[in-house]
This record gives structure tokens, sequence and C-alpha cells, in this order.
């Protein structure tokens, strides 16, 4: 199983002959335990027509891009 961090993009899974417009995608917003992400949609209107929520499983869902961490240096 992926380790999910926030801030995290995320796509559903599924779609593999679908034009990479009309995949939902979203970033993490929080990790609720037990298998669940809270997310924001970065297309509400096409995740509206899948019927997302903003709570989806982890099984569900892929990363297409981690989230990247600065490491800022005193100076």
């Amino acid at each position: 199983m992926e380790t999910y961090s926030i801030g995290d993009l995320v796509k559903l899974k599924g779609f593999l002959k679908t034009d990479p417009s009309e995949i939902p995608h979203a970033i993490i917003v929080a990790d609720l335990g037990l298998g669940k992400l809270s997310v924001q949609w970065t297309n509400p209107k096409l995740a509206i027509r899948f019927a997302m929520t903003n709570v989806v499983e982890a099984r569900k869902t892929e990363i297409v891009n981690k989230a990247g961490r600065q490491n800022k240096q005193k100076c």
C-alpha cells in the first residue's frame, strides 16, 4: 500500500483508456485513518459527475505526484 502525505496529487484508479482531462484529480488535505483520505478536488464539476465526495478510500486512488518539502536553511 502506498503511503500518502498531505499535499500529494492523486487521481482515481481505473481510467486506462480515458482522456487524461476527464480523470478526476485531487490534492490530499488530511489522512483520516482507516484507509480514508480527505481531499480537495481540482475540478469539482468533474468530481460531481463521478459522484465523488471529499472523503475517498485510499485504495481507490493512485499518486500522480508526491508533495515535495522545501528545506529552508538559515544563512
